[in-house]
């Protein structure tokens, strides 16, 4: 059966924290060189820093690009309270006399960040040059243009920053998640010179055994037959990697747990000895060097 080295952060961190107990116990018994459990453990520490900074580093960059986003609300409703208030200067409609405050071509309020930011400097510009037609009541100023404009390219450029943050984590945790995996590499390979195939060790690291066929599929097409007072048939689907069979039961009210009958090779079976009159479950599972299936659906029966 092979063993593949996980991808995902959780996965990786399972096998190789299962990996790690296998070294601390048998590193010493089977002479291990190519990795230790101390370098394992400062790998793992490393991959566990490596994803919590990232984690963090992403919270945070949510958090700048909330501020951005707010700072760009901030600014456009500025721009719509500028504009009412010079209206009454420039005209209610689009005119070249609206160039100069940053309203060009249309008296729309940009939601492009670059081109918002270039008319709250318009309009700092224009209100500082008119500050007859300034309005501190509605904050329409130069002053608060100034302001405005600056938070949002202070929001902006935190939002750059933190991104930069953010890839660099993701960068520095995907080279330790590489270091993990180089050691679980590097340890599967001196395992399999140290032990055989079917060598039961394999398990304390967490690895399947080499040699160990890929368990079996439970047993489909479940059919049973009440054929005599106190005998039942059952026949079912072959499972694909099958060696052999476990044929359970449960009477109803006799016994509490499922118990094994028969592990026949063949895929049907017959058992005897049963209570009359009595409600009978029935499992079949799949065997190999493998492992077990689970357990097929119950298949009901009366005697």
């Amino acid at each position: 059966m092979k063993n593949d080295i996980q991808k995902s952060y959780g996965t990786v961190v399972a096998q190789f924290s299962a990996a790690i107990a296998g070294v601390e116990l048998y590193a010493g018994p089977l002479t291990l060189s190519l990795v230790t459990s101390d370098a394992m453990n400062t790998s793992l520490s490393g991959l566990i820093a490596g994803e919590t900074a990232t984690k963090q580093a992403k919270a945070e960059l949510l958090l700048r690009l909330k501020a951005f986003r707010t700072a760009k609300a901030t600014g456009r409703d500025y721009m719509y309270v500028a504009r009412d208030v010079l209206k009454p200067h420039l005209g209610k409609q689009y005119s070249s006399a609206w160039d100069e405050t940053g309203f060009v071509h249309s008296l729309s309020v940009p939601r492009n960040e670059d081109k918002l930011s270039a008319g709250l400097l318009s309009l700092k510009a224009y209100l500082t040059a008119h500050p007859e037609h300034e309005n501190t009541p509605l904050q329409a100023t130069a002053a608060r243009a100034a302001t405005v404009h600056n938070e949002l390219i202070a929001a902006r450029n935190a939002v750059n920053r933190q991104k930069t943050i953010w890839e660099l984590a993701m960068t520095a945790r995907d080279l330790r998640a590489a270091q993990v995996r180089k050691q679980l590499r590097a340890l599967i390979k001196e395992l399999s010179v140290r032990l055989t195939p079917l060598d039961e060790r394999w398990a304390a690291f967490g690895f399947n055994k080499p040699g160990a066929k890929v368990r079996p599929d439970a047993p489909t097409n479940v059919t049973v037959v009440s054929v005599a007072e106190n005998a039942v048939a059952v026949q079912w689907d072959k499972a694909p990697g099958a060696e052999y069979y476990r044929v359970s039961i449960k009477v109803v009210g006799v016994d509490e747990e499922p118990r094994v009958v028969g592990t026949p090779a063949d895929t049907d079976f017959m058992f005897e000895e049963l209570p009359a009159n009595a409600e009978v479950e029935v499992t079949i599972s799949a065997l190999n060097n493998g492992g077990e299936s689970v357990r097929s659906a119950v298949v009901m029966v009366r005697t």
